[in-house]
């Protein structure tokens, strides 16, 4: 029997098939960083109404009065003053849960040891200072004389 040699045969090379060429992944645009809302002014102000002796305590009364467009919930803080000392001699700070309708007002108060000037002279509370705050942020500041207007609850 004749044998027979194997004869190699020709591989054929696989045609390589040409990778396409990376396209460039597309860089997200950075999304904006939200720009901060400019503070909003609230046009709510406070007045200094009556001071009531109380007791050995001075009540200091005050209207905080809605005077915009649109009715406020926010938070007032009220700060005693005199003519000497630049630290408060006392503050009271009120939350309006109930929203304060357009023009309307609604009256707080709150007690200091330190009466105003017509009762402790020289050392007593001259003026006030007022912040009006709408989550968290300033929407109106201001200042003002206490009122001329005494009582003392003691004497009737």
């Amino acid at each position: 029997m004749p044998i027979s040699t194997p004869t190699v045969m020709p591989t054929l090379a696989p045609s390589p098939t040409p990778t396409p060429a990376p396209s460039p992944t597309p860089t997200p645009a950075p999304s904006p960083t939200p720009t901060p809302k400019p503070v909003e002014k609230i046009n709510v102000t406070v007045s200094s109404q009556m001071v009531k002796k109380v007791g050995g305590k001075y009540r200091y009364l005050f209207e905080i009065r809605n005077h915009d467009s649109k009715s406020f919930t926010g938070i007032a803080t009220i700060s005693l003053y005199n003519d000497k000392q630049q630290t408060a001699l006392g503050q009271g700070t009120f939350d309006m849960i109930q929203p304060l309708q357009p023009s309307l007002g609604s009256v707080v108060c709150f007690d200091s040891n330190t009466g105003p000037i017509s009762q402790r002279g020289g050392d007593g509370i001259t003026h006030f200072k007022y912040t009006i705050m709408v989550n968290g942020q300033g929407v109106n500041a201001g200042e003002g004389q206490i009122t001329g207007k005494y009582e003392d609850t003691s004497l009737f």
